[in-house]
């Protein structure tokens, strides 16, 4: 089924509008100075003179030429002090502790210890680390208490955190910085009055400090009186021209109020202030991207975030920057890191969720959505998001619900009625949904969503003639649009009609080389065809110009020709998009069965924290964790799922398959029938039930059970098969392969066919067993599964020909099949046809790095005599499958036939040593003898 595509325009309108990110993080500031050669303490000098002008970073440096001098304990106090001024605080921490071990005295860096810690959130150890002596002044006292405060407050302790600066108050009134956390304190229950008349106490202190200034401006801003803010802004600038604080905030300011000119003027001022500042480097973007300056926007943003790849206010603009160019992989992967951060964050959970239906991920869309759709504050827009995912999450009665709820808002609205139509369409309302698409049409002459959707809707129904008639409408909007083509390819498809399809898509291709929908139909047709090579050019068509398309990279991982080839095209998919979900799965399963568990388990935790809320990343944890030994976090993160999805009787289904593999009968008793309470004929807690009672010795039961889903599924064979089961395991064979026979009656397959040739052979009537899998095959000549069962069946039992036979006619439809060229070429050898070398050769070719492939290979260039070169793949094979002991025996006899007598004997004494019962262990003790 073709892919619908439909087009919102209306989507990211208010983000332009109401996206202001306020941010008053101090970024690092690159700035430089001269370096002479003086003594230590002329370079300390230097730095307190820089210090005191305010060029920290300059001041930095002549610290740092200091320390080369004489490792200063008072040149690493200044250092802490001068880092703690320009926000390092893991290096002011750093130099503060050295300064300590160079004599000096603990009361002098403990104040500034505690600001150091502030400043890297470790708050907890401000308040264990941070505490007053029996010598600590009271000065000093207060303010620790004022840290003790602002420690609580970052911890989520504001009660506790205001209750501290007023005990700072009241051990010392004069310390400014106590006046601050009062205001804020006033601020958070929107007493704005108290907090401006204790920052005017402040100012009593000290009319000049700057930061009390700065603090009155932002209660402006918080209480929405931006004039104060602003004159507060230009007295600090009065005082400190170069305060950067001030000039960013009053940018900010210009940007709320739309004087974008302004806001221009005053970066320009900030520029000249502090060229290299990566906040002010922000603010440009921020105003690039108000202006629709989208390329200057990124590339602003690209400077910031090379410097501060953390920064969210830059992660969330560059993550909507990034829809706009249309990167939407780029989009997704900041802004899910904002979300991870900041999981509140409207914007960037908007943002998000329409760059995801870009991608054609509608599901993680409305998971992303959903706590915007129950807020308070309702949202048109967010309505209409959810409205789009379902559609292509193929719901699309939500769709209508969710329109219906959109267009109360907006009643006038012809996108919305035209979307509404579309979901009335799909819901079978086609009365109310072709009046809701005429009259849409009508009030937009000319536009052509609704003939899109009233194409799409023909499609649906199959209504193909249909279809075909409003595609000529739209044709006559849309001129040799690459669209048209598309839709008449698809309803071309839908008829069967293989020809017309092919040549409607490479019509569409001819307007548009690089369509990528056309692309990705034409290589749908050439599955259909079993053209592997054909398919496999679209898909590395679309990737020449779109070297992100996850799509093409998880199809292409499908038909690669080895495993090899597969895991690369998977890595690739992950690296394109590591926060999408699919390309995880699919690249930790292929971990898991390459036996590399620490590779899955590292992306599965990658794709937890990419995707949060999602149960299918939960599942993948827990499975890697159990593939790991780690069996209790297996067990935990599978009960957390539960509590995700507390409705999902696959979540209780997999909560019981750890704790069943842990050997906890009554916890999987009582998960499989919570599962079961969900959804009484919920097959896989049926089967597991069946087993689980069948190994507690209640065999009646069992079957009772799978007859009562022979009775809830009368045309199904699966209860069938289950008795089947339960016969076999009690070992009535017979009994089982008649019940598989039913089971086969009811629905023909290859499985069933092969579960009763394994019933009758097991009960010893291998000509009963082998006719009815035969008679299977010869009806179904391209099941190559049941082929080649029988095949391995043969080689099992030493039936040679009948095994060459059945893989012969595999290679016929499967000639790149590797398993079975290797298999094929060993039974060549051991039947002395001399076609054994050349499909032992093309295996190897196919998968060079196979220790199987290898060592078959190896082991027909001994035999044929050619021993130097079967030594050199045997010793490869060995090394490669140390535990493989046929390959080591192969080796074995390699080294003694290049007269290795020694190396020989060593390599049999490891096989035999091993207690390990291998087919050529007789051969083995007999050659060692020789030896």
């Amino acid at each position: 089924m073709m892919k619908k595509r439909i087009m919102h325009s209306y989507l990211l309108g208010k983000l332009r509008q109401a996206v202001l990110l306020v941010a008053m993080i101090v970024l690092p500031v690159v700035s430089g100075c001269d370096s002479r050669s003086s003594t230590s303490d002329q370079y300390i000098q230097k730095a307190k003179d820089f210090r005191d002008k305010g060029q920290l970073r300059a001041s930095i440096i002549e610290l740092k030429n200091a320390l080369q001098q004489s490792d200063s304990g008072e040149a690493r106090l200044l250092l802490g002090e001068i880092y703690i001024k320009v926000r390092e605080g893991a290096n002011a921490e750093k130099e503060l502790l050295r300064a300590h071990k160079l004599g000096i005295d603990e009361d002098l860096i403990k104040i500034m210890l505690g600001q150091a810690l502030l400043l890297q959130e470790s708050y907890a150890r401000v308040l264990n680390e941070v505490n007053p002596g029996s010598k600590t002044s009271l000065k000093d006292i207060a303010k620790i208490q004022q840290l003790h405060a602002e420690a609580q407050f970052g911890l989520g302790h504001p009660n506790e955190g205001c209750d501290l600066f007023k005990q700072s108050a009241q051990t010392d009134s004069t310390y400014i910085p106590t006046y601050w956390g009062l205001a804020r304190c006033a601020a958070i229950t929107k007493d704005f009055e108290h907090a401006k008349v204790l920052l005017e106490q402040a100012l009593k202190l000290d009319a000049r400090n700057t930061s009390t200034w700065m603090w009155l401006a932002k209660v402006a801003q918080a209480e929405n009186d931006p004039k104060t803010a602003e004159e507060a802004y230009s007295t600090v600038l009065g005082i400190s021209p170069d305060h950067i604080e001030a000039h960013q905030n009053l940018v900010f300011l210009h940007l709320s109020t739309g004087r974008y000119d302004t806001a221009q003027a005053e970066i320009s001022v900030a520029r000249k202030v502090a060229p290299n500042n990566l906040r002010i480097i922000y603010l440009q973007a921020l105003l690039d991207f108000r202006k629709a300056s989208y390329v200057a926007a990124r590339d602003n943003l690209l400077i910031v975030l090379k410097d501060a790849p953390d920064d969210m206010p830059s992660l969330l603009l560059s993550g909507l920057v990034f829809h706009e160019l249309g990167s939407f992989q780029q989009a997704i992967q900041n802004l899910t890191k904002v979300l991870d951060r900041l999981p509140d964050n409207v914007y960037a959970r908007k943002g998000l969720a329409t760059t995801l239906m870009k991608t054609g991920q509608p599901d993680r869309a409305l998971v992303i959505l959903k706590p915007l759709l129950i807020a308070e504050d309702q949202d048109l827009s967010v309505w209409v998001m959810a409205s789009q995912a379902s559609l292509q999450a193929g719901e699309p009665a939500k769709a209508r619900d969710y329109l219906q709820r959109a267009t109360a808002f907006d009643p006038k609205n012809t996108q919305l009625r035209t979307a509404l139509g579309m979901s009335l369409m799909a819901t079978g309302d086609s009365d109310r949904a072709m009046a809701e698409l005429e009259s849409a049409a009508t009030d937009n002459a000319g536009q052509s969503a609704a003939d899109t959707l009233l194409i799409l809707s023909h499609l649906d129904k199959r209504e193909y003639d249909k279809a075909l008639a409003a595609i000529t409408k739209l044709e006559k909007k849309l001129p040799n649009d690459p669209i048209i083509y598309n839709f008449r390819g698809a309803v071309y498809a839908g008829k069967k009609d293989v020809v017309n399809a092919r040549r409607s898509f490479e019509q569409a291709l001819a307007i548009l080389p690089n369509y990528k929908a056309a692309l990705i139909n034409l290589a749908q047709l050439d599955l259909q065809d079993k053209n592997l090579p054909a398919a496999r050019k679209r898909f590395e068509a679309i990737l020449a110009t779109d070297k992100k398309h996850v799509e093409s990279m998880l199809a292409l991982a499908k038909l690669a020709v080895n495993e090899k080839e597969r895991g690369s095209w998977l890595e690739q998919a992950v690296k394109a998009d590591s926060s999408a979900l699919q390309p995880s799965v699919l690249l930790a399963q292929y971990y898991m069965e390459q036996k590399q568990p620490g590779r899955a388990l590292a992306l599965a935790q990658e794709a937890v924290r990419a995707n949060p809320n999602n149960p299918h990343a939960l599942d993948l944890l827990g499975t890697a964790q159990w593939a790991n030994g780690e069996k209790d976090k297996a067990l935990a993160t599978y009960t957390q799922l539960t509590v995700m999805a507390p409705k999902s009787p696959l979540a209780y289904y997999k909560l019981a398959s750890v704790q069943g593999a842990l050997e906890d009968a009554d916890a999987v008793r009582s998960s499989l029938n919570k599962a079961l309470t969900l959804k009484p004929d919920y097959l896989p807690a049926q089967t597991a039930l069946i087993w689980l009672e069948f190994n507690a010795g209640k065999h009646a039961e069992a079957l009772k059970i799978a007859q009562g889903i022979q009775k809830q599924s009368p045309k199904s064979p699966m209860g069938l098969v289950l008795e089947g089961r339960i016969l076999l395991a009690q070992n009535k064979y017979a009994e089982a392969a008649r019940v598989y026979e039913k089971a086969f009656a009811i629905e023909s397959s290859g499985s069933l066919a092969i579960e009763a040739h394994k019933a009758w052979t097991l009960a010893g009537d291998e000509k009963k067993a082998d006719a009815g899998l035969l008679r299977w095959l010869k009806g179904q000549q391209d099941d190559l599964g049941a082929r080649d069962y029988l095949a391995q069946t043969y080689l099992k039992a030493g039936r040679n020909k009948q095994a060459i036979e059945q893989y012969q006619l595999i290679l016929q439809k499967s000639p790149d099949n590797v398993l079975v060229l290797n298999n094929l070429a060993g039974l060549y050898q051991q039947e002395k046809n001399p076609r054994a070398r050349a499909a032992a050769e093309k295996a190897y070719k196919l998968n060079p790095d196979s220790p199987t492939v290898v060592d078959t290979l190896g082991w027909i260039l001994l035999e044929q005599g050619e021993t130097a070169g079967g030594v050199e793949l045997l010793q490869r094979a060995a090394a490669a499958a140390p535990n493989n002991l046929e390959i080591g025996y192969h080796y074995a006899v390699a080294l003694a036939k290049m007269g290795e007598k020694t190396k020989a004997r060593t390599q049999l004494e490891k096989l035999l040593t091993t207690g390990q019962e291998f087919t050529q262990r007789e051969q083995a003790h007999t050659l060692l003898n020789q030896l």
